[in-house]
């Protein structure tokens, strides 16, 4: 010890203090003790900020060794703290070392205590090393980081395609452009093609060689009038693996500086020099041989020293110990840059890897610059900067690993604050939804609703995710294209870090394919079902056409009125009969998924009574029970159409001699012990359905496997083994469950839970008798249709009911005779699949020559995709009154007098619009 230390000892025996100070003079320490006794006088010495320790005993009168810790741990919180007692005990050792001890001695063996003082003076001496480490650390990374954006080159950094990924605040005012006008563009994008081509080219050549590049250019920048000179140096920009990802560099502006004076040149360059030197690690490289750098006499700055892992001044530096702390495998690498140097005189920048005396290793960031004799030109001297970049690489290349990631993952994150103000998108989204990241930073995910969803599910969610839970769901959304698309999608909050909700961050996949395969698979498995229906639906319809075909020769060959009358209404009601078989089977086969509205299920229970009642075998008695007040369901009505329907397809095969279904439903209330019990049930009201047969069962061997796909017990070419599948795909979509109980030789009840919403509307259970038939008033109608026995019977009725009746046979002549009668006709009758002229042609003309003359479209082809077709074209021309045939008279005649009375019609029956 150079100087004599400073100790403070608590002690309230002047002999122990005495034998203290007796035992470190032993040791060879020099110490002044400055001994206090009592509570006060310790307070009022920890004032003093000049001692270098302090020495405590454990018992003392009224105050212990605990409490004098505790004081000075709160004053001086780095000052080495020793206890040194007769009485302490292991409990209160292990103690006093928790609450901040250095060590404690036991008076008994004071020998210890001139190797345990020592020791505590080497750490705390290392303790406060340490600290002024890393808050000088601290100060050089935060002034490197103001260097970069103060600085008066432009410094950027762009990936392998090209665009810009990183400037300064210099780059955006010596181009003239705002950030978000550069970053993610390309020079393409920014500078005229020849100059940008050159650009890219002198890239592509650094990424290549991995050298680095410098020249001179002219610029014409978008903002700046005129053409500026600037120098420019590019390097490769590189992973911590060494694989080349990009090149980086900088350019300033020296239009002036090549026209000023060699003086100004050269105080310019010195400037540059100094202003890259500030606050860097530095090194200095006098050059007694030009070309032989083994000769070089270095000088290290303190900053230099602590990287390479010695003390300052700690060592003396020569070329080649510099190379001894250079990785093995990056020496070439750093050699050849420097003698690059030496030639060319341009500065060189490297990243290179060292080894530390402790066997680790550190990534540094080395550049320098040669320094010429005015007079010779011959290089004297290299100064350089060195900064550790181990821990930053690291960050930023799990940052990139991040990035890289969130950029090519294959569904689209978005992120938002809390309000919902769109902050990123991955490129992902932007394929998904044709918007490009410019047209939706700053806006509302709420541009691409489609209008389909209600407001209910979007309240829910953002109830959800702002009480901090997850949320997940659907959106039907809408691209920008206009084209609509489904995702599924997770929705999480982010928290900062006092736990309040800043962000929000939703992950969504684009399902519209699978859910289109699975509209298909739905689609085809209900031609299936209906295709099982066949000998039924052909049973009931030779029924209905014999009494047709019986009746019809009678009625030509009767008499008397009132048996004409019967044979008449036989006719009607059967032809009636096979109307509504015939627009059952064609709404079920194509009806629309997707769409799901509050649904009563009674009305879907009577309508499947209903069709199988027709088209099953007459010795299956069809029972329904629906309870009173069914609550409704939110639920796509085909899909739980075709849940029916395939349940009782199934039943019905199972009672190949007959027997007796029943379709049952009722409301439930599950609860929490139920929903434990079944873990894909959740508590609360439903609508519980269920399809009972007397079958023959399923037998208990297979039952574990009656919903795998494709799993039948029916021969070949008489199902597929999707029919379960689907159900129980349906009922699990719509948030339910399904269950099934069967007996062999005693039948099979499925049991289906649907979640209901007791307070939503189902819709009405019976619609008003209808009014009278309404008669004509002599208008004149054009009726249009290639059928002979159609139009006929059209002129018929029409004629009855007071109307005067023109016909044509094709579009062609409907428009001979509209044009003849132009200013007479007062609605148009057409059919849409005719020759010559079809009904959509026809209409599109009569919309040019009369756009308010009213037109009723009455035809059995729209259906299919080329009907399905025509029908989009007649909406698109404003047609709303479209009758599908077969049709009765009566509603003809009622569609007719409500187009003809409706409000707007001018005095001669027209109205103003379609």
């Amino acid at each position: 010890m150079e100087h004599p230390l400073r100790f403070l000892l608590l002690e309230d025996s002047p002999t122990d203090a005495q034998l203290i100070a007796d035992v470190l003079a032993g040791d060879g320490l020099r110490v002044t003790l400055e001994r206090v006794e009592d509570r006060p006088g310790f307070e009022a010495a920890l004032r003093d900020p000049g001692f270098d320790l302090i020495l405590s005993d454990y018992s003392l009168p009224s105050f212990d060794g605990l409490t004098a810790l505790a004081l000075a741990r709160e004053r001086c919180p780095d000052l080495p703290f020793i206890l040194v007692s007769g009485t302490l005990g292991e409990e209160t050792a292990v103690e006093s070392l928790r609450a901040g001890a250095s060590d404690y001695v036991l008076k008994q063996r004071l020998s210890r205590l001139g190797p345990v003082v020592r020791r505590a003076l080497k750490e705390a001496e290392e303790h406060r090393q340490r600290q002024a480490a890393e808050a000088a650390l601290r100060e050089t990374q935060s002034l490197y980081q103001s260097l970069v954006e103060q600085l008066p080159q432009c410094v950027f950094c762009k990936n392998q395609d090209g665009q810009f990924t990183f400037i300064n605040g210099r780059f955006s005012e010596q181009t003239g452009l705002s950030p978000d006008q550069i970053l993610g563009r390309t020079d393409f994008d920014l500078f005229e093609s020849g100059l940008a081509a050159k650009y890219r080219q002198d890239d592509l050549r650094v990424m290549e060689s991995g050298q680095v590049w410098t020249g001179v250019e002219h610029h014409r920048f978008p903002g700046i009038v005129g053409e500026r000179i600037v120098e420019v140096i590019k390097w490769p920009l590189q992973a911590s693996h060494g694989q080349t990802i990009g090149v980086q560099g900088m350019f300033w502006d020296v239009t002036e500086r090549e026209h000023a004076a060699e003086a100004l040149r050269a105080s310019e360059h010195r400037l540059n020099q100094a202003e890259r030197l500030a606050h860097l690690g530095s090194w200095t490289s006098e050059l007694t041989s030009a070309r032989d750098p083994s000769r070089q006499r270095l000088v290290w700055s303190d900053e230099t020293y602590r990287i390479f892992g010695h003390e300052p001044g700690s060592i003396e530096v020569t070329h080649e110990r510099f190379l001894e702390h250079v990785h093995p495998q990056d020496r070439a690498q750093l050699r050849a840059a420097v003698e690059e140097a030496l030639q060319t005189r341009r500065s060189y920048r490297v990243e290179h890897r060292v080894v530390r005396p402790d066997g680790t290793e550190r990534l540094v960031l080395e550049q320098a610059e040669v320094v010429c004799d005015p007079t010779t030109g011959e290089p004297t001297r290299l100064m350089g900067t060195v900064q550790d970049i181990t821990e930053p690489r690291k960050a930023e290349e799990h940052l990139r690993n991040l990035a890289r990631a969130v950029e090519q993952c294959p569904v689209s994150i978005l992120i938002t604050d809390r309000e919902g103000k769109i902050e990123f998108v991955n490129p992902k989204f932007t394929r998904v939804t044709g918007y490009t990241a410019e047209e939706v930073l700053g806006r509302n995910p709420s541009l691409l609703k489609s209008g389909d969803m209600p407001a209910e599910s979007y309240r829910r969610l953002w109830e959800t995710v702002l009480a901090g839970d997850e949320w997940r769901g659907e959106f039907h959304n809408r691209r920008k294209d206009g084209t609509l698309f489904w995702e599924i999608a997770s929705i999480s909050p982010v928290r900062g870090p006092d736990g309040a909700i800043t962000h929000l961050i939703a992950v969504k996949e684009d399902v519209t394919e699978k859910r289109l395969t699975e509209a298909k698979l739905l689609r085809a498995q209900r031609v299936e079902s209906i295709g099982s229906l066949a000998s039924g639906i052909a049973h009931d319809l030779n029924n209905i056409l014999t009494p047709i075909l019986m009746c019809a020769p009678l009625l030509e060959a009767e008499e008397s009125p009132e048996v004409r009358q019967e044979l008449a209404q036989t006719i009607e009601s059967s032809a009636e009969r096979a109307v509504a078989i015939v627009k059952q089977l064609l709404g079920f086969a194509r009806g629309k998924e997707g769409q799901r509205a509050s649904v009563q299920i009674r009305h879907l229970i009577r309508e499947m009574a209903k069709i199988t009642r027709e088209t099953f075998p007459k010795n299956i008695q069809i029972e329904e029970a629906c309870g009173r007040n069914l609550w409704p369901v939110r639920a796509d009505a085909t899909q739980i159409h075709q849940v029916l329907l395939n349940l009782c397809v199934n039943a019905r095969d199972a009672m190949p001699a007959g027997g007796r279904l029943v379709l049952r439903a009722d409301n439930v209330v599950l609860d929490d012990h139920f929903a434990t019990m079944h873990p894909q049930a959740a508590a609360g009201p439903h609508v519980r359905l269920l399809i009972e047969d007397t079958g023959v069962g399923i037998p208990e061997s297979i039952q574990e496997h009656i919903f795998e796909s494709f799993f039948t017990t029916k021969g070949e070419h008489e199902g597929t083994g999707l029919g379960l599948t689907t159900v129980q795909g349906i009922v699990r979509d719509h948030g339910g469950f399904i269950s099934f109980t069967s007996r062999e030789g005693q039948g099979t009840t499925f049991e289906i839970h649907l979640p209901a919403a007791p307070d939503a509307q189902g819709g009405p259970e019976a619609s008003p008798p209808p009014a009278a038939i309404p008669h004509g008033r002599g208008e004149l109608v054009l009726v249009v249709d290639d059928e002979l026995d159609i139009r006929h019977a059209n002129r018929r009725v029409l004629e009855r009911h007071g109307y005067q009746v023109l016909v044509a046979k094709d579009g062609v002549e409907a428009l001979a005779q509209f044009s003849a009668h132009q200013n007479k006709v007062r609605a148009i009758v057409t059919d849409v699949m005719m020759p010559q002229m079809d009904g959509l042609t026809l209409c599109r003309v009569l919309c040019r020559l009369r756009p308010e003359t009213p037109v009723i479209v009455s035809s059995g082809g729209l259906f299919g995709k080329h009907g399905s077709e025509a029908l989009r074209g007649l909406e698109r021309l404003g047609i709303r009154h479209i009758l599908h045939k077969p049709h009765n008279a009566d509603l003809l005649l009622r569609t007719l007098a409500e187009l003809l009375r409706a409000p707007g019609a001018d005095a001669s029956g027209t109205p103003g619009t379609r």
